[in-house]
């Protein structure tokens, strides 16, 4: 997916980010002055993603806020 979106927004003339491509999935995020630990979860459960979507967030004073640019279903 990385590769394919690199290739198509290159060609709009967009400067792209030089950094190594790190895939992730934000699960959550927590404030800077917050303690969170996750020792307590068990991540070996199993889930099943019925979409993808690709969100943007715009970080504001009082909070980030996101919103969801694109949805692809998966069967």
């Amino acid at each position: 997916i990385h590769r394919f979106l690199y290739e198509k927004i290159s060609t709009l003339g967009i400067e792209l980010d030089k950094r190594e491509f790190k895939p992730h999935v934000t699960l959550a995020r927590v404030k800077k002055n917050r303690r969170a630990t996750f020792k307590h979860m068990d991540f070996k459960e199993k889930m099943t993603a019925n979409a993808i979507s690709l969100f943007t967030s715009d970080l504001r004073f009082d909070g980030p806020v996101y919103s969801e640019i694109h949805r692809v279903k998966l069967s």
